[in-house]
C-alpha cells in the first residue's frame, strides 16, 4: 500500500509516502510495501526485515498514492511502547462508560482527576497561581 521513509533529514515529501523521524519509530507500520531507513538504525531495519518488508537502497522519489480508506489499523502497529496503550477500545468508547480519569503522579505532583475537564481546570489554576507569584517587570 503505502512506502515508509524514516529520516531527520529536511527531505521533499512526496505524496503516497510516508514520512517518520527515526526517534518516531513504535513499530511496523500496518500496509507498509517498502521502507527507507535513512542512517544506521538496527531496530528499524530489523523489525522491517521480520515482517518480510523490502528495504529500500535508496531514498523513493515517486509513490502511487495509498488506495483511497487505506488507514493504519492501530492494533496492527508492533512493539508500541506500554506508555501508549489505550485504555478503551471502539466498542466501549461507543458505549461511553469511560472517563479519562487521570492518576495521580507523586514525582511530579501531579494530583488525580476524575475527568479531562476537571484536570484542565486544576492545571489551568495551578500555572495560574504559579504565574501570580512571579515578580512583574
Amino acid at each position: 500500500m503505502t512506502i515508509v521513509v524514516y529520516s531527520d533529514a529536511n527531505i521533499e515529501k512526496v505524496q503516497g509516502i510516508t514520512y517518520r523521524k527515526l526517534d518516531d519509530f513504535f513499530g511496523v507500520v500496518s500496509g507498509a510495501t517498502a521502507v527507507f531507513i535513512d542512517g544506521d538504525d538496527p531496530e528499524i531495519k530489523q523489525a522491517y526485515e521480520s515482517a518480510k518488508i523490502k528495504i529500500l537502497d535508496e531514498l523513493p522519489t515517486s509513490a502511487k498514492p495509498p488506495t483511497e480508506g487505506g488507514a493504519v489499523n492501530w492494533a496492527d502497529i508492533q512493539g508500541k511502547p506500554s506508555f501508549l496503550e489505550l485504555g478503551t477500545t471502539a466498542t466501549t468508547a461507543a458505549k461511553g462508560d469511560h472517563d479519562h480519569a487521570i492518576k495521580a503522579h507523586a514525582a511530579s505532583g501531579l494530583a488525580a482527576a476524575a475527568n479531562l475537564q476537571n484536570f484542565a481546570q486544576a492545571l489551568s489554576a495551578r500555572t495560574k497561581a504559579l504565574e501570580d507569584k512571579q515578580p512583574v517587570g
